[in-house]
This record gives structure tokens, C-alpha cells and sequence, in this order.
């Protein structure tokens, strides 16, 4: 990724997920600007396996991304199959909310900015 207002940079290819076994994107995958102290891009998709995973920048005023992170998967909850993910960024992280299988809102968020992830938690009224 190139200094911001400098131009764009060279493609970066953030696949493979480096998984055991083949997974692929299911949709579109959405990128939002985290709210860290180095305000790095992350990306959440839903994959071939069923579950929600994520990478961001290992720095953003460079090149380089972390590995992919397996956030979690429903799978077994039965909300297979998820549709493609609505990310908010908000003070204390991002929230990520997804339609499951079984025709509800889920949500999975941070504790804090660039921190760990929670469980996912349904919407269902």
C-alpha cells in the first residue's frame, strides 16, 4: 500500500487463507478503515467452510498484511449458509453483522480496537 495522497500501489494478493483445506470466498468481502492507532484497512469475508475470517494491514503506510484470522463459524450453530458481511466501525472496534441460514442478524465484534473477537451473537426479536 502506498503513503496516503502519494498514488496508488502494485495488486497484493491476500489469498491463500493458508488453511488445511481449500477455502474460498463466498461473495464479497468488505474492507473498512479500523479504528487503531495506525488506522490499517481490515477485511472480513465468509468463506467455502462456513465461517468468518479477517485480515488486516501489518502496516499501513506500507507493504504487507497479517495472516488470516478464523474469526468463527456458525456452521454449527446452524446459521450455514452466512451471507456476505456488513462491517461498522465504531469507538470500541468493529462490529460485523451477517444474515445466517436460519433467517436471522448476527453479530461478532472486537473488545477494543485491533483486539480480540467475541462470539457471535444473534439479533432475533
Amino acid at each position: 500500500m502506498a503513503p496516503p495522497n502519494s498514488g496508488w500501489s502494485n495488486w497484493e494478493l491476500l489469498m491463500p487463507m493458508n488453511v488445511p483445506q481449500a477455502v474460498a470466498f463466498q461473495g464479497f468481502p468488505v474492507a473498512v478503515n479500523n479504528q487503531t492507532d495506525f488506522q490499517e484497512l481490515q477485511v472480513c469475508t465468509v468463506a467455502s467452510d462456513g465461517g468468518l475470517w479477517t485480515i488486516n494491514q501489518a502496516n499501513p503506510l506500507g507493504t504487507g498484511w497479517n495472516p488470516w484470522r478464523f474469526l468463527s463459524s456458525p456452521k454449527s450453530a446452524g446459521l450455514y449458509p452466512l451471507q456476505s458481511p456488513v462491517v461498522a466501525v465504531t469507538n470500541s472496534g468493529l462490529n460485523v453483522f451477517v444474515s445466517g441460514g436460519d433467517g436471522n442478524v448476527w453479530s461478532i465484534s472486537q473488545a477494543s480496537p485491533g483486539g480480540p473477537w467475541g462470539a457471535f451473537i444473534g439479533l432475533a426479536g
